[in-house]
């Protein structure tokens, strides 16, 4: 249970340091904020194998709940570094592509085959807070 309110005080105080998430972010970024985005993507991975072992074994519900919050650190953490690095989070475009005619098509359009196009435009922040994720505490979880 520490170790699980250690983890949630970390997300706290990182919390402080970027806006309340209002929509989807996608991953990336800097190279250190897509790696923490890639830890989260690992974390989720095992969060769901639990899940998936809880359905057959007996498995303690701190360990879910752990593996949860651990992806949701790792995912505040991506978005402090790219706060303090200057980079803007980038939002999904729900634009779509028609493959076979190889042109944008209104997402209300089910007739076609479609993939949505993600643009990304980055835009320049002035940083406040920490200078770092390890000034929060955060690279150590000891």
């Amino acid at each position: 249970e520490k170790h699980v309110s250690r983890v949630e005080g970390r997300i706290a105080e990182a919390e402080k340091y970027v806006e309340p998430q209002r929509s989807f972010v996608l991953p990336g970024g800097d190279r250190e904020a897509a790696l923490l985005h890639l830890a989260r993507t690992v974390a989720r991975r095992a969060e769901r194998q639990l899940v998936r072992l809880a359905k057959t074994t007996e498995v303690n519900p701190l360990l879910l709940k752990y593996a949860n919050r651990l992806s949701s650190l790792f995912h505040i953490m991506a978005r402090v570094e790219n706060k303090l690095n200057n980079v803007a989070e980038e939002k999904p475009n729900y634009e779509f592509w028609d493959k076979n005619k190889r042109e944008p098509v209104s997402a209300s359009n089910s007739s076609c085959s479609m993939t949505p196009l993600a643009k990304r435009s980055p835009s320049r922040q002035k940083p406040t807070g920490p200078s770092r994720n390890s000034d929060l505490g955060i690279g150590k979880l000891t």
